[in-house]
């Protein structure tokens, strides 16, 4: 049985596919930002934003009660405008997160929906959910690090407050 937060191994390297798609055209800088400056609110469709730097980040996947490490790029931008930078994150991760949105929002979900505590909404069936030190690979068994901690859901549910 897999917990609420699983994704199965198709839809995990689809999520690493589109990490490592966004790391790729980072670092090529061939694509635009298309946005606002978060602290001048210009726009980039009228002010060219240029890609100033770019930074690296590992994303979280949870796959089969294992938390795989995935390298991936960010792009730094740098406001035309006031001229400070700032970093762009790809639509399916939480800026200053690790994971992605839906299993933060799932992993909150069920421990308000089922009313359990945040301890309980880390286990699965009685068991703890792992950090793997590797990415995916197809049939190897990753090596375990560490688990995933009660209190990142506390902190999650307090920074979306």
């Amino acid at each position: 049985m897999k917990h609420d937060c699983d994704l199965s191994e198709t839809a995990a390297k689809l999520l690493i596919d589109e990490i490592n798609c966004f790391s790729q055209k980072t670092r090529s800088k061939s694509f635009l930002f298309n946005g606002f400056c978060p602290f001048c609110r210009t726009n980039s469709r009228i002010d060219n934003f240029r890609q100033h730097a770019y930074r690296t980040r590992q994303f979280y996947i949870i796959s089969d009660r294992i938390i795989y490490v995935i390298p991936g790029n960010l792009p730094r931008w740098k406001c035309p405008v006031c001229h400070r930078t700032f970093t762009e994150y790809p639509i399916i991760i939480v800026p200053h997160r690790r994971y992605t949105k839906f299993q933060i929002n799932k992993l909150l979900h069920r421990k308000d929906a089922v009313g359990i505590s945040y301890r309980a909404s880390v286990l699965h069936t009685g068991m703890p959910i792992f950090h793997s030190t590797e990415s995916i690979k197809s049939d190897e068994m990753p090596e375990i690090s560490s688990i995933l901690s009660h209190t990142s859901l506390y902190r999650w549910k307090l920074s979306t407050k």
